[in-house]
């Protein structure tokens, strides 16, 4: 058995399951998604765009890696590159000529 596992560099909850992925005692392929499409494609935003949300999540991340006793920080560096990311889909979205191509 192969597990496919969609690791987002800059996903908390990316990097708390990669710690314990090891444990199914199985290949496992790294694919990295691609964020901000799938998010804009499905109208959700990122956690750090609402601050209610973000509260909750960090709480519950804080605590998953404290049950899995694995060291956590906020990657602030990937948040700015994913809000970076984010904001270029929105604006290549917004384009006229991109709008074209794709229909």
């Amino acid at each position: 058995m192969k597990v496919e596992f969609f690791l987002d560099y800059g996903s908390p909850c990316a990097y708390l399951a990669n710690t314990q992925i090891h444990r199914l005692n199985t290949d496992v392929e790294i694919t990295p998604p691609d964020a901000p499409s799938v998010m804009q494609a499905e109208n959700n935003q990122m956690s750090s765009a609402c601050p209610a949300r973000m509260r909750y999540a960090s709480l519950a991340i804080a605590r998953w890696a404290k049950h899995y006793d694995v060291p956590f920080a906020p990657n602030r560096r990937a948040l700015t590159f994913e809000n970076d990311r984010l904001q270029f889909v929105q604006a290549r979205l917004r384009d006229p000529l991109v709008k074209e191509k794709s229909e």
